[in-house]
C-alpha cells in the first residue's frame, strides 16, 4: 500500500481519478487525471492523452461549446506535461526566477483547461453560452453546466416546436446530430428523454 508522500505530485499534490463538477474541466483536473493514468496504466505519453482528452471532450459537447479537433487537445495536454516536467527536472533549485516559473504554473492549473475553438465565441449563437464560456475563461471559472442543460432543453423546445412530427404515442424531432427527443402527450419539455 503507498503512503500519501508517495501518491504525492510534484506542484500538483494528488492525483484524480475521474473529473466530476459542473464546471468545464479545470488544467488541475485534466493534469491530475492525466498523472493517475500515467503512473497507473505506465502508457506511453500520446496514448495516456488521447484517453484523457477524451474523458474530457464530453463535458464541452454537454455545454454546446465548439472544440478545436482532438489532435490539438492532446498536444496541448502533452505540451501542460513538458513544462510540469521540466519544473520537475529543477525542483531542489531555489533561485527566484525557477520559484517564480513554479508559482505561476501553480496558479495556471485553476484555470480553464481550454479546448474550444478559437473563435467560438463568434460560432456560439446563443448568448447565455457566450456568457458562460467568457466566465470559464475567468479566474476562478464563475457558472456551472447544470444551468447549460436547462438552456438546451430551452433550444430543444424552439426547434421541436418547428419542426413537430406526428408519432403514434407522441412528437419526435431529431436534430442535426442524431439525437432524439420525445415528448409523449401532457409532458413538458422538461420531462423529455433522450432517445
Amino acid at each position: 500500500m503507498l503512503t500519501r508522500g508517495q501518491t504525492q505530485i510534484y506542484l500538483l499534490g494528488s492525483c484524480v481519478t475521474e473529473v466530476i463538477g459542473a464546471k468545464l474541466p479545470s488544467r488541475r483536473q485534466v493534469f491530475g487525471l492525466f498523472m493517475d493514468r500515467h503512473i497507473t496504466q505506465k502508457l506511453s505519453i500520446r496514448d495516456i492523452a488521447t484517453q484523457v482528452v477524451q474523458l474530457v471532450l464530453p463535458f464541452w459537447e454537454k455545454a454546446m461549446i465548439p472544440t478545436r479537433p482532438k489532435q490539438h487537445c492532446i498536444s496541448q495536454l502533452e505540451k501542460l506535461f513538458e513544462e510540469w516536467r521540466i519544473l520537475k527536472k529543477h525542483q531542489n533549485c531555489v533561485t527566484p526566477g525557477h520559484k517564480l516559473k513554479e508559482a505561476e504554473f501553480v496558479d495556471r492549473l485553476e484555470d480553464l483547461f481550454d479546448v474550444a475553438q478559437a473563435d467560438a465565441l463568434s460560432m456560439i449563437k446563443i448568448p447565455e453560452d457566450r456568457a458562460f464560456l467568457i466566465a470559464q475563461r475567468e479566474k476562478g471559472r464563475r457558472g456551472v453546466t447544470a444551468s447549460a442543460e436547462v438552456r438546451g432543453y430551452r433550444t430543444a423546445d424552439r426547434y421541436l416546436r418547428i419542426s413537430m412530427n406526428f408519432c403514434g404515442y407522441g412528437y419526435h424531432f431529431r436534430q442535426s446530430h442524431g439525437y432524439g427527443i420525445r415528448i409523449g402527450y401532457g409532458q413538458r419539455i422538461t420531462d423529455c428523454k433522450f432517445a
